[in-house]
């Protein structure tokens, strides 16, 4: 299901045109590195990297007064990184703001936010489309497909399902394990059993995709809830009459 208007359409579009802000941020700074160790040798020791507003500021005052076609063009790119990562932090917070009362316990969840929220938002459009968290689980690829033989017992990789779902969800997955978190516990515990890292991170998208749906489920019952209560007040009723 997906819809051309309403919520999930919109955050969709701005999901969309983030992305796309963000590849073109991250081929503007490899152009600029690329130029910049032939301009300016060594710099990378003192800027190795161009990832806030300030480290590309203090590059572009290296280039300040050099007149070479190479460095003007290094300078145009390194203003255009500082114009487009404020375009895309606009758009995060508009994201922010439309999420809010819509998918707060998908946000909170540790590793998730409003960026991966939305996602889940614009994907999935309507929770109560999957009765249950298996189904869910199908739907973005995180229920594993059997793949026993004899008396062996194991299962693959499922490449089904919503890949932007299950990109969030291994989003989300190496966060957690990046952290002190249930999610590391999990994961430490997956390997403890023998699992490789790419198995049990497999087994903690799975984990975090049943989380998401009891989150998604108690956001839509929110919603619903609030709505009631609007329906049923006063001043809604004088509206009606």
């Amino acid at each position: 299901m997906r819809l051309t208007v309403g919520l999930a359409a919109d955050l969709r579009s701005l999901l969309d045109y983030r992305q796309d802000l963000v590849y073109e941020r991250h081929t503007l700074v490899n152009q600029a590195h690329a130029e910049l160790s032939g301009l300016v040798p060594g710099y990378h020791h003192a800027h190795p990297h161009l990832k806030t507003a300030a480290q590309v500021k203090a590059v572009l005052e290296l280039l300040e007064g050099d007149e070479r076609v190479r460095a003007e063009l290094t300078r145009r790119r390194l203003v255009r990184v500082l114009a487009v990562a404020a375009e895309a932090q606009a758009v995060r917070k508009r994201i922010t703001v439309m999420v809010a009362g819509h998918a707060d316990h998908v946000a909170a969840i540790y590793g998730a936010g409003p960026i991966i929220a939305a996602r889940f938002l614009a994907e999935v459009v309507d929770i109560d489309r999957y009765p249950t968290r298996d189904a869910f689980a199908s739907a973005n690829g995180t229920a594993p497909l059997a793949a026993s033989s004899g008396r062996t017992v194991r299962h693959r990789l499922n490449r089904g399902g919503k890949r932007r779902l299950n990109y969030a969800l291994y989003i989300m997955a190496i966060t957690q394990t990046r952290a002190e978190t249930e999610g590391r516990a999990y994961y430490d515990r997956k390997r403890a059993e023998g699992k490789t890292a790419k198995e049990a991170i497999r087994c903690l998208k799975r984990r975090l995709s049943d989380q998401v749906y009891k989150a998604m489920r108690f956001d839509a019952d929110a919603a619903r809830a609030m709505l009631t209560e609007g329906d049923a007040s006063p001043d809604a009723a004088t509206r009606a009459a």
